[in-house]
């Protein structure tokens, strides 16, 4: 599977049945939520995000956890530490492929401790100021 889910199931996860199916409702409707809330990312929002030169380190740490979801090869590369490389990332192609990641799906390999240093490094409520 290439972590990517299907048109029928939102996640490959859904295929398990029991306790796991119905531990996996609550998790499914945030996600659902959260793609929606991707897909009304507009053009202007994709070129207010790109016009920062040195962004705010709330921004650059969820695109680099964003980016480490869907590319974990590049953790350590300047394609995710280094903020002008970053922002290149930030296309309808970003938007594309969150809309239809599954973190559920046997193929993602995600580095963790990686990742939850990224989202550490966010102080609570530190994102909604910035949209």
């Amino acid at each position: 599977s290439s972590g990517l889910a299907g048109p029928s199931r939102m996640l490959e996860a859904e295929g398990a049945g029991g306790e796991q199916r119905v531990g996996l409702l609550f998790l499914r409707f945030m996600l659902q939520d959260l793609r929606n809330c991707v897909r009304r990312l507009d053009h202007q929002s994709f070129a207010e995000l790109k016009s920062y030169k040195d962004p705010p380190p709330a921004v650059h740490h969820v695109l680099r956890a964003v980016l480490l979801m869907l590319y974990p090869q590049w953790v350590g590369s300047p394609e995710i530490d280094s903020w002008s490389q970053c922002r290149l990332k930030v296309n309808s192609d970003l938007i594309r492929k969150v809309t239809l990641f599954d973190p559920t799906a046997s193929s993602v390999q995600v580095d963790s401790e990686e990742l939850q240093r990224s989202v550490a490094a966010v102080p609570r409520g530190e994102v909604w100021k910035h949209g």
